[in-house]
């Protein structure tokens, strides 16, 4: 446990490299800020008409009607600087609002601020058409249904709503599986999907989970879901063959960074995780995160723009996970669930369990297979330089308009393909990975390194890598630090990042851990196990090589590690 005196040494804001011109990027909030007596003290750019002028707190609820009565107070106290109307705009906004649109805050245009603030909060804070009616079709799934006979039900589903066939045609082409998306769009003729034409590409593509799942002979099912700031997530299921009993839970398996719920899956029946837990009739449930591959989605931003990448691990722990899991309870009728997360897959579980505590008690139990926590220690050489040099990488990134990271590509999967055959046992893709992850020649499989190639790395946002390098760098488990005093105090109300309750975590918690493991190193684990209060059992790998990756891949993983996990479940139920 951290000392006061450790944690002063550990709370300086970490600062950002000034991508822009300063006097274009700085522009403070302009958060109230108490004196000794309780009086407020506002920036001298608000003090026009400070008296006839009082707001009240932003509507998120109704933002037009609020800026209606905003701009009739501001004609009523004769207001008509565009700086003192930001002002009192800013000093309205509570920081989840601020948070909204931080990327204005931090780097507002020349002139027009009040202008085009409002028209940035009006334009993220309205709900759309689009948004309504995905809500009202929040639960609607294919499942075994025809095309056609899912695009009638979403119809009916709408009932009476003035919604436009053109916007039910898009959703419910969102809500196909995604080979079958990609094969009608880029069909030749028109798609009628009230046609039986359309109901014949299911039978020829399908998405690729699925055909790793079909191809051993296991039943799968496609589930989407919506995350509250409108992320349109995957869950890729293995149903149990048999009706499960009172006792079996359905089980999350969430996956790590650069990654996807391929990984669970890549080393074959009696080998993945996945497919163990299916052979033992368990309900199998496999997450995608935001922004990787399989989910890419939003109700309103594009993938191709910077706010649609506007996110960090907080965001998945905050929204994304709560979104899955209620949606798995709904479907299943089931109060919790098992939860086993791999590295990245363990740090939105703490951080959803310590921000969201409520969740604490749909979680039956938490398996923590390299739990990337705490981050200080790192032995791996990249991850180290990234570390050290983040905030130039990210001003790069941004400045060459790159939100995201390693997209998965037919471009980059050729290079793989090309540099790293599998027949060549140490190609350049296997360097990389040991120099990020520790060397296991071994027990890493040099075969599943290269299929796991076709489905990774799967994308991630730069801010989500800059959000991992801000806890080597601070030693801490806080959120994200937006590098300058007055942001952070517009964001949290702090000049630094809180940090995250752990105490909070009441989940049982089931901990593996390795000793060559170069990216969450066991110094790491011990300080984690000894913060959280319920936990169960910290195990480390019996192979002193087992590394980070190894979890996903080894030879000898299930005998190393996902036996014990099912040994621990049947114990429990």
């Amino acid at each position: 446990m951290a000392t006061n005196n450790d944690e002063e040494q550990t709370t300086q804001s970490i600062p950002l490299l000034d991508c822009y011109d300063e006097a274009r990027v700085v522009t403070p909030p302009m958060t109230p800020q108490p004196t000794a007596r309780g009086s407020v003290i506002l920036p001298q750019t608000s003090r026009e008409a400070i008296g006839s002028v009082k707001l009240p707190p932003f509507w998120t609820s109704s933002p037009n009607t609020w800026f209606i009565q905003a701009e009739a107070q501001f004609e009523n106290a004769g207001t008509k600087l565009d700086r003192t109307k930001y002002a009192h705009l800013l000093t309205a906004m509570s920081p989840e609002i601020i948070e909204k649109v931080i990327d204005i805050v931090q780097n507002p245009p020349a002139q027009n601020r009040y202008t085009f603030l409002k028209d940035a909060l009006l334009q993220r804070l309205s709900i759309s058409e689009e948004q309504r009616i995905s809500k009202l079709l929040y639960n609607a799934e294919m499942g075994d249904s025809s095309p056609s006979d899912f695009h009638r039900r979403l119809m009916q589903l709408a009932g009476s709503t003035e919604f436009s066939d053109k916007l039910i045609f898009r959703l419910w082409l969102g809500r196909l599986p995604k080979a079958i998306e990609i094969a009608i769009i880029s069909m030749v003729i028109s798609v009628n999907p009230r046609g039986n034409r359309i109901n014949k590409i299911i039978t020829i593509t399908i998405s690729l989970q699925s055909e790793l799942i079909h191809k051993y002979g296991y039943p799968t099912e496609r589930h989407e879901v919506i995350t509250d700031d409108g992320y349109v997530l995957a869950l890729t299921r293995i149903p149990p063959q048999d009706k499960p009993s009172n006792l079996s839970l359905p089980k999350l398996l969430v996956h790590g960074l650069f990654a996807s719920s391929a990984d669970f899956l890549i080393i074959g029946p009696n080998n993945s995780l996945a497919y163990l837990l299916a052979d033992q009739g368990h309900d199998v449930w496999m997450a995608d995160l935001r922004g990787n591959r399989y989910s890419r989605r939003h109700t309103t931003l594009s993938p191709d723009s910077r706010a649609y990448w506007d996110y960090t691990w907080h965001e998945m722990g905050c929204y994304d996970l709560p979104a899955m899991i209620d949606h798995i309870l709904h479907v299943t009728d089931t109060r919790r669930l098992h939860y086993i997360g791999y590295s990245q897959g363990t740090t939105v579980f703490f951080v959803m369990a310590s921000s969201r505590p409520e969740y604490n008690e749909k979680i039956s139990r938490m398996y923590a297979l390299s739990a990337a926590v705490y981050v200080e220690h790192i032995r791996s050489p990249i991850f180290r330089w990234i570390a050290e040099n983040i905030n130039a990488i990210k001003c790069f990134l941004d400045t060459m308009g790159l939100w995201q990271v390693l997209p998965h590509n037919k471009a980059q999967y050729a290079l793989q393909r090309t540099f790293c055959p599998a027949s060549k046992a140490q190609n350049i893709c296997v360097q990389l990975i040991e120099l990020l992850f520790g060397a296991n020649p071994n027990v890493t499989d040099p075969l599943a390194q290269h299929v796991i190639a076709g489905h990774d790395p799967s994308g991630i946002s730069s801010k989500q890598l800059q959000h991992f390098a801000q806890l080597n760098r601070s030693g801490r488990f806080q959120q994200f630090d937006y590098g300058r005093k007055e942001l952070n105090l517009a964001a949290y109300g702090s000049e630094h990042p809180p940090k995250y309750n752990l105490s909070a975590v009441t989940t049982p918690v089931v901990i593996f851990y390795s000793l060559n493991d170069w990216m969450v190193d066991p110094a790491n684990i011990v300080r984690l196990a000894s913060e959280l209060p319920n936990l169960v059992s910290k195990t480390v790998v019996e192979d002193r090589n087992f590394n980070h990756f190894d979890f996903m891949i080894a030879k000898r993983v299930r005998e190393l590690v996902y036996d014990k996990i099912l040994l621990d479940l049947n114990l429990e139920a």
